[in-house]
């Protein structure tokens, strides 16, 4: 996995409703990501899914893309760890979002509708 180049992706959906309801808003769909994770894994860049055993299951078979959030390795500091070594973050608005601040990191911030 290319290190340098890594990218921390999030993606907030509807099975969060579980735990709190949520806005429409803030959530989307991991299926609309494949071509852009295409096209970033195209591009040389590494990515790792972080999030929750709520997100929704994605199969999605690369080389250089790895699903924390469907992994043994599955816990908050190798969260920690993607976003402190991520060169930057994609992904929906939520309190994840501010995890990529705390270390310096740019993001780039999809379904907000308010800034973070």
């Amino acid at each position: 996995m290319n290190k340098k180049n890594l990218i921390s992706l999030y993606v907030k959906d509807a099975n969060y409703n579980v735990i709190s309801e949520i806005t429409n808003s803030s959530v989307a769909d991991i299926e609309k990501y494949r071509k852009s994770l295409e096209y970033l894994l195209k591009e040389k860049f590494a990515v790792i899914r972080v999030g929750d055993d709520l997100s929704k299951k994605f199969t999605f078979k690369e080389d250089n893309y790895f699903d924390l959030t469907n992994s043994n390795l599955f816990n908050l500091k190798n969260q920690y760890i993607v976003y402190q070594n991520s060169k930057f973050y994609l992904g929906t608005a939520a309190s994840g979002t501010f995890l990529p601040l705390f270390f310096d990191k740019k993001r780039i911030i999809t379904n907000s509708d308010t800034y973070w």
